[in-house]
């Protein structure tokens, strides 16, 4: 026990005394993002809930906008220019309907705008996109569709989380039939991508969370619960290899409770 408390002690101080590193993102480029909510979203009414937030990260601090059904507190859009490495935007949506209520459509759009200002240097960018996606249906007529998507400068789709509850029609993965009806569907990881920026070059991509049910019959209900960060993870030029970075506070705490669950399992031990 003593050393337990020995260990914990040694870890806290070292989580205090490691240094907030905070990289900015190089001065000749320029990253500019910004997330929405859709004017053509229509509300649901009063059998259906929609309550949304939206984020955007810049310097670390993060300013929000909240949405009730279709009503937005704050700014929309919100957009900046992102000046640190982690920045980025987010989007948090929670859906729900009964009796007869329909969702025709809540649409959420963000947007990513890069330029290169450097007429000899070539940046390699990463980005990663956090996700959670999650449909529920219930009665004997009732869907939920919830979708996530990334599209290229050209408009391309290069990702997408697209989930279908249906308890008439059958259920839906990412396009692919599940051969249930009324299952909850969950779809949750992350999704990494680079892009490498030419000296002078521009370029862009976008996304959207799309969110649509209704209820049929009067008997059932349905919901989706969907969450979006799409976060610059790096940006360094081409030739320069990534830098060691030290094991952040949140890498001491996971050793911390890795530890502990160790010493709990030890003492279930005959």
């Amino acid at each position: 026990m003593r050393q337990c408390r020995l260990f914990i002690a040694v870890l806290f101080a070292l989580i205090l005394t490691t240094p907030a590193l905070a990289a900015l993102i190089p001065v000749d480029l320029s990253i500019s993002a910004s997330t929405s909510f859709a004017d053509e979203s229509v509300s649901g009414g009063l059998d259906v809930s929609h309550n949304a937030t939206m984020s955007i990260v810049q310097g670390g601090i993060t300013t929000q906008s909240t949405v009730n059904d279709t009503a937005v507190t704050g700014f929309n859009p919100l957009a900046g220019l992102l000046s640190d490495i982690n920045d980025g935007i987010s989007i948090g949506s929670l859906v729900s309907g009964r009796g007869l209520g329909a969702a025709p459509g809540y649409y959420f759009d963000f947007d990513f705008l890069l330029q290169n200002n450097s007429l000899t240097t070539v940046y390699f960018l990463s980005f990663v996109l956090q996700f959670d996606n999650l449909t529920s249906a219930s009665g004997d007529d009732t869907f939920a569709d919830s979708k996530i998507l990334l599209f290229d400068a050209d408009d391309t789709e290069f990702f997408f989380s697209d989930l279908t509850t249906d308890t008439l029609f059958g259920d839906e993965k990412n396009g692919a039939p599940t051969n249930t009806f009324g299952v909850t569907q969950i779809d949750a990881g992350s999704f990494a991508f680079d892009i490498v920026l030419g000296a002078g070059a521009m370029n862009s991509f976008r996304g959207e969370l799309q969110l649509i049910g209704e209820e049929f019959n009067g008997q059932g209900s349905f919901g989706m619960d969907s969450f979006a960060s799409l976060s610059l993870a790096a940006a360094r030029p081409l030739d320069t290899p990534p830098p060691q970075i030290p094991l952040p506070a949140s890498g001491w705490l996971f050793a911390l409770g890795l530890f502990l669950v160790t010493q709990r399992q030890l003492r279930k031990l005959p």
